[in-house]
């Protein structure tokens, strides 16, 4: 069994105890060759496993995974919302072209999430995407995208 099977077999345990030490695992024992394999584990299990999984490597401080996790998110899409999260808890900021990208995901919350992180990172150069977000489909989404436009904008002096 390796370290990502065990760790996710942790977090079905129905012992709660368990389950928070397998967290607070993630950020200790995760390794930078290891995130393929657990993106790969994830994919297919429920939300709270992996609301868990961000959650534990929200307190990754080894720059070689976080870079990990960041490329992950390139190909793993639907991790964006808890990669982002885990990314930012951590004081990584990432990449803001993965952001923009996943500005034009399918997933309303995969949008909101990168409009967040956008408005995080408050990188100037989201802006022009940002703006093109404010008429989204998605209301949840354009609300996101108003507020990191103000946050960039207020950190730039940029006018909205």
């Amino acid at each position: 069994m390796t370290n990502c099977e065990e760790i996710i077999g942790k977090l079905k345990n129905e012992n709660w105890k368990e389950r928070c030490r397998a967290v607070s695992e993630i950020g200790i024992s995760l390794k930078p060759n290891d995130v393929e394999e657990l993106m790969s584990l994830l994919e297919n299990e429920k939300w709270y496993i992996r609301e868990s999984v961000g959650e534990g490597l929200s307190s990754v401080h080894d720059e070689n995974v976080l870079k990990a996790i960041e490329e992950s998110l390139k190909t793993h899409k639907w991790f964006i919302p808890y990669g982002f999260r885990a990314l930012m808890r951590a004081g990584y900021n990432p990449d803001i072209h993965t952001a923009i990208e996943a500005l034009y995901d399918d997933n309303p919350y995969v949008r909101c999430c990168a409009a967040e992180t956008l408005g995080t990172i408050k990188d100037e150069r989201a802006l022009p995407a940002l703006r093109d977000v404010l008429l989204d489909e998605s209301n949840p989404v354009r609300k996101k995208a108003a507020i990191a436009i103000n946050k960039i904008s207020d950190n730039s002096g940029q006018p909205f």
